[in-house]
């Protein structure tokens, strides 16, 4: 798993407008609680300002904030990379799809300490551009 430290963003300057990192802190008896380090202009764009030192739950309404918290708290767990897609209502972008992928970061046999995620946002009226991309119920993915 690669560290902070390993990414140096002017690798990444076509990215950074789509980058966002998470802060992953973990309290005992709680699963991980994630928290907005920086984020892009173009998520920032989407999510109508920035929201840097935000905490995930102050983000989103609860039931998103805690079906978002649980995949992230899966990709913590196991240390593995995890794709996303996703509906969703942005001030940005109130019909937007939204796919993106989530990387762990931390040190060498520690626990992850950060989540780098990169988005796109995909318009509704792009959608036809994407026939592999179907809305799926997250029982149905779960499942």
């Amino acid at each position: 798993m690669p560290a902070r430290i390993d990414i140096s963003p002017g690798d990444l300057v076509t990215h950074l407008p789509r980058l966002a990192l998470l802060n992953v802190t973990h309290d005992e008896g709680d699963g991980p609680q994630f928290s907005v380090r920086l984020s892009g202009t173009g998520i920032d764009d989407l999510l109508g300002s920035d929201h840097r030192g935000s905490k995930l739950d102050d983000l989103l309404p609860t039931g998103s904030a805690k079906l978002v918290s649980a995949a992230l708290g899966a990709l913590v767990e196991h240390k593995r990379p995890m794709r996303f897609f996703a509906q969703a209502r942005l001030p940005g972008n109130p019909a937007a799809s939204v796919e993106g992928l989530a990387l762990p970061l931390g040190l060498e046999g520690g626990p992850v300490n950060m989540v780098l995620i990169e988005t796109v946002s995909i318009r509704q009226s792009d959608m036809a551009q994407f026939p592999d991309l179907e809305y799926q119920e997250f029982a149905d993915v779960a499942s």
